[in-house]
């Protein structure tokens, strides 16, 4: 599974740009670190890849696309002023990403 997280500190925020070129994704701009289901979205991860990611981050963004292996078992994303990780579980032990 493939999870778009913000790699810098400031927060997960959309391009100008990327949001004019795909608008139905205006909705994902500054979403929270616990939107999972958009955090997730295969179009929406498709879009980022398609338009590139340091051209789709916003002014106070990085975004990163982290692929977590398929045997994890439960995840989530951990957020510290805006820089986020992904914490998850494989094979009974605790990753971070």
């Amino acid at each position: 599974m493939k999870v778009v997280i913000n790699c810098c500190y400031g927060g997960f925020s959309l391009s100008d740009e990327f949001i004019k070129t795909y608008p139905q994704f205006e909705e994902y701009n500054y979403c929270w670190y616990n939107d999972t289901d958009k955090r997730t979205d295969k179009d929406f991860i498709s879009a980022l890849e398609s338009f590139g990611l340091e051209e789709a981050s916003g002014s106070c963004a990085s975004l990163d696309i982290i692929e977590l292996p398929n045997d994890t078992t439960d995840w989530e994303i951990e957020e510290y002023d805006g820089s986020e990780s992904i914490i998850c579980v494989v094979d009974g032990k605790i990753k971070h990403y």
